[in-house]
Formats: structure tokens, C-alpha cells, sequence
């Protein structure tokens, strides 16, 4: 399926009565960016820990703990890349810009990123039921 050809979904936004924001699914060049700035950030902020820091997390890992990704299905992505590759319009008076995207508030943000993860994980569930035996 061709992503920018699929009609972005209107979603209202429950903590804002007759607000709503319309996603489209993510294309898997958007996704594998989004996945890549989350990294690239990962790896700076640890590049900045001092190395006993770093040597406690090391220790840490010893220790079972399920990875993020298993438990939160959004963490392997950057929040910001993806909301701007999936919001397509809303309904607040501004356009819809890369800006205007920075400036939601922290809650609809974080509501805005699940709708748009939750859309990835139906697509990803979608293309395994279709996929021949």
C-alpha cells in the first residue's frame, strides 16, 4: 500500500471536545527516520554521561528487564518526527507546521504520538493477516 495515496483518519481529541486531529499512516522511510533520530539521541545523551554513570547502566543490563520496545511500542521512535510526518490537518485555527506541531501542548502531543503509534501497529498487524501462508 502506497502511504501518501490513503486518506488521513479523523480522530477527536477526548481531552478537547470538538477537537480533532487527522493522521496518516507513516511510510517506512518515515518510520526508519524516526527510528534513527530516537537513536542518534540515545547515543548522545549517553556520550555525555560520565563513565561511571555508564558503567552502572552496564550493570543494570545484567539484569532481566523486558526491552523498551516490548512495552512500549512507541519508544524505538522520535515522538517529534512522527507527528510531523503523520498529523495532516486539525482543527485549531493554525495550519498544520512543522512549528505549530512544537508547539502542542505536552498532553495532546503525547496523545497525538499514541494515535499515530497505535495507527503503525494496525497497519503492521493488517500487512501479517494479508501475507500469504
Amino acid at each position: 500500500m502506497l502511504t501518501n495515496q490513503t486518506e488521513p483518519g479523523r480522530v477527536e481529541i477526548p481531552h478537547e471536545p470538538g477537537q480533532w486531529m487527522a493522521f496518516s499512516e507513516l511510510s517506512w522511510s518515515q518510520l526508519e527516520g524516526a527510528a534513527r533520530t530516537r537513536s542518534v539521541a540515545a547515543i548522545s545523551i549517553v556520550a555525555l554521561m560520565p563513565e561511571a554513570v555508564q558503567d552502572r547502566l552496564d550493570e543494570a543490563k545484567g539484569q532481566a528487564q523486558p526491552a523498551a520496545d516490548e512495552t512500549d511500542p512507541g519508544a524505538s521512535y522520535d515522538q517529534g518526527s512522527v507527528l510531523k510526518a503523520s498529523i495532516k490537518s486539525w482543527s485549531y485555527e493554525a495550519d498544520v507546521t512543522p512549528d505549530n506541531i512544537d508547539a502542542l501542548d505536552e498532553r495532546t502531543a503525547d496523545w497525538a504520538f499514541e494515535t499515530a503509534i497505535a495507527l503503525i501497529q494496525r497497519s503492521a498487524t493488517e500487512g501479517e493477516e494479508s501475507a500469504p501462508s
